[in-house]
């Protein structure tokens, strides 16, 4: 089973782009505290995909408190050196706004 649910704020606005085939990917990270420390952070990367992606473009900022249901995905590439890199990213399945917009 793999299944992620995270209440954050963005800390950079969406990238959205466009994939060779059309798909809509949005690209942005999500501070997320600590629950029995809020001085303590965690941050995460976040892809949303398709419709998803193109409305966290439109409607989400930096500082917007959102929350994200979906599963974690690792990505891995090799750079132009031949060293192996990856990561871990969250896919977003449900987008939903908390909040107001400020």
């Amino acid at each position: 089973m793999n299944l992620v649910a995270l209440v954050g704020r963005l800390t950079r606005d969406p990238d959205l782009r466009y994939s060779q085939s059309g798909i809509a990917v949005a690209n942005f990270s999500i501070a997320v505290d600590r629950p029995f420390n809020r001085d303590e952070t965690d941050f995460f990367d976040i892809v949303a995909f398709r419709k998803t992606a193109e409305i966290a473009s439109q409607h989400l900022t930096k500082g917007r408190q959102i929350g994200i249901s979906g599963r974690l995905q690792q990505e891995r590439w090799e750079t132009q050196d031949g060293e192996k890199r990856s990561k871990v990213v969250v896919v977003v399945d449900e987008l939903t706004f908390i909040g107001s917009r400020s």
